[in-house]
């Protein structure tokens, strides 16, 4: 809802607009990545899959490395100084 209100594209294959640094994403670079985290442990729990629980590290070392630092290369490309503030300002995820 956020990036509707800032007019700039939520799907990661668009150019963004702005940075957006309110919201949610002033307490983390990446709160959608928690949210999927935080329902993948979810769903782990209730199923009693302590299989799915162990190999959540591995699945974040995934999202980590084919998402997030392409994610925030092309921030830093497309914003600079702006990006690195915020950057240095919020956690990456909490």
């Amino acid at each position: 809802m956020i990036f509707l209100v800032r007019k700039t594209s939520v799907v990661p294959t668009r150019p963004a607009s702005v940075l957006v640094a309110d919201g949610p994403f002033r307490l983390s670079r990446h709160p959608m990545y928690v949210g999927f985290a935080a329902v993948y442990v979810g769903v782990a729990l209730v199923f009693h899959s302590l299989w799915s629980l162990l190999f959540l590290p591995m699945v974040l070392i995934v999202v980590h490395k084919a998402a997030i630092e392409r994610e925030e290369a092309y921030l830093e490309r497309r914003f600079g100084g702006e990006y690195l503030e915020y950057k240095g300002r919020v956690r990456g995820w909490l």
